[in-house]
């Protein structure tokens, strides 16, 4: 491992033999040379650590946590060691297209104001990765922000940030795992710019056992708290007058006159930029 790599990769990792071979090789090939791979056991049961330990890199920093605590408790210790610039995030069932890291490091050096950079992905089903399909997001700050009200604007294992967005913002909030990743993209962007180069930088792996499918409901919730706090905090409203926003957007409730004048008169007088105040008061 070496003392002085530009970017640390965090990986987390829990009961994924199936995967993580592709996953590491696909990162321990990236095309920048400059990385410590960061992998966090995160209490498996199954063959996940013979799986790890068939790599003899001298690039890898294997972690191996007793019992399993969480994929949040395994990435806020991973940032808690990190000393590289850059750090990445990857997840041990997905996989990296050669350059990513090359890249997004480049997104940054000609970007100061960027803080997370995220790209578009292939989503590839179980181990078919013959019919990929492209999930294309939002490149710019405001576009990344207004599709942040009703979906996550930024793919987790895609990002990678600048270390001074830890030292601003600190750690992932365990309690809202699984929406930790939104809650912070929405705190470092009253600080940093958020960016996602448009083409697709990782294969973004669908099954059944992803916390996406197994926490749906949970993650649901926890993302409602996030937007909630978020508008509360940008539009400097109530709570109730958040949630009237939020429902609006999200179920597509028709609003009373009343309700319309209230909240389109606080989005209005908010100091928000002109994109985002119209998406909020008109839907789209």
């Amino acid at each position: 491992m070496s003392n002085h790599a530009e970017v640390s990769i965090l990986i987390p990792a829990y009961n994924c033999e199936s995967f993580i071979g592709e996953a590491l090789e696909s990162m321990l090939n990236q095309s920048f040379p400059g990385f410590e791979l960061i992998i966090l056991n995160d209490g498996s049961t199954d063959n996940t650590e013979n799986e790890i330990l068939k790599f003899k890199d001298q690039r890898i920093n294997y972690i191996r946590f007793e019992e399993n605590k969480g994929y949040v408790h395994a990435l806020n210790y991973g940032l808690t060691i990190n000393k590289s610039p850059f750090i990445c995030r990857m997840d041990s069932d997905d996989k990296c297209v050669q350059d990513r890291l090359l890249k997004q490091v480049n997104v940054f050096k000609s970007n100061p104001q960027t803080g997370i950079c995220g790209s578009s992905a292939y989503l590839m089903k179980g181990d078919d990765s013959d019919k990929l399909i492209t999930w294309q997001q939002p490149e710019n700050h405001i576009d990344i922000l207004i599709k942040s009200f009703t979906e996550n604007p930024i793919i987790h294992p895609s990002v990678m940030f600048r270390k001074e967005v830890v030292d601003e913002i600190g750690f992932y909030n365990p309690t809202l795992m699984p929406a930790e990743d939104l809650d912070y993209w929405l705190r470092a962007s009253f600080r940093f710019k958020l960016y996602n180069v448009p083409e697709p930088l990782i294969y973004y792996r669908v099954h059944d056992k992803q916390i996406s499918v197994t926490k749906r409901a949970i993650q649901d919730e926890s993302a409602k708290r996030t937007r909630l706090d978020y508008l509360v905090k940008i539009l400097n409203c109530k709570t109730d007058t958040a949630n009237i926003i939020y429902e609006k957007l999200n179920t597509g409730r028709k609003l009373s006159l009343s309700e319309k004048l209230m909240t389109n008169s606080i989005i209005i007088k908010s100091s928000l930029p002109f994109k985002i105040k119209k998406y909020l008061i008109t839907g789209h």
